[in-house]
């Protein structure tokens, strides 16, 4: 959703779950009012009123999950597996809950959301449903690991993929420039910064990839090449799965 003007007071019966993907925005409720950044996620408990003051533009993803249905199916599962279903459906929370997502975490954030959405879109099976609602919820909740300083060879590869974003990158051919092993590469890399390479390069060629569209009249598809893909179906849904949005529609709500 796109949002450049105020919103509200609403009020839903279902717990609802959005992500800020870019631009900031003041979320008053009955009891305060909270700000809001891209990278933010924020945990509406049911029955209350919301309205939203975005200071310019704000690009927000969100979804509407029944909190009764959670509630009749949390029987299923023990209290030490499901922390955020428990923690969404408590009848007596009345503030928002807002989560920081690290920027490596915040993909899969975006990709577990949309996927939830295309499930209700598609009638899928309830515990099927049921499945991806928590592994939004858990992706929200799960402790970000605290990793030791960066390796040497990880900095180095990081460094090599952001100088050419362009490069039609593999992981022997990472593992050779940063001289270790490729085994060892993508364990230390997920150790040191969170995610593998692959899920990085992804990331920061939707960053480099969203600068161009602002800013550069060229096509969609030759920007996805300048960045490193040659597919254009690839550069799309790897740039939805950042982003929220699919290339075109970034490039209509953020240029004048």
């Amino acid at each position: 959703m796109l949002h450049s003007a105020a919103t509200g007071p609403v009020a839903v019966d279902a717990t609802k779950v959005m992500i800020v993907n870019s631009g900031t925005t003041t979320l008053r409720h009955e009891t305060g009012e909270v700000d809001l950044a891209a990278g933010q996620v924020v945990l509406l408990p049911p029955g209350r009123w919301y309205a939203g003051e975005p200071a310019g533009l704000v690009i927000t993803t969100t979804a509407y999950i029944d909190t009764a249905f959670l509630e009749e199916q949390e029987r299923w599962i023990t209290q030490s597996s499901a922390p955020a279903p428990l923690v969404l459906s408590d009848s007596h929370r009345s503030d928002p809950t807002v989560l920081d997502v690290p920027s490596t975490v915040f993909p899969h954030v975006n990709a577990s959301l949309q996927r939830l959405i295309d499930g209700e879109r598609h009638h899928l099976p309830t515990l099927r449903r049921l499945s991806l609602a928590v592994d939004l919820l858990d992706i929200l909740t799960r402790p970000v690991p605290e990793h030791s300083p960066e390796h040497p060879s990880v900095r180095h590869a990081m460094a090599l993929l952001m100088n050419d974003l362009g490069r039609a990158w593999t992981m022997d051919v990472l593992a050779d420039e940063a001289a270790i092993s490729r085994s060892q590469l993508a364990r230390l890399f997920t150790r040191h910064v969170g995610t593998s390479p692959a899920a990085f390069l992804r990331n920061e060629r939707s960053r480099r990839m969203a600068d161009l569209l602002r800013s550069s009249s060229d096509t969609v598809e030759t920007i996805a090449r300048r960045v490193g893909w040659t597919d254009p179906s690839h550069a799309s849904r790897a740039f939805r799965q950042v982003h929220g949005l699919s290339p075109q529609q970034y490039r209509q709500i953020s240029r004048p």
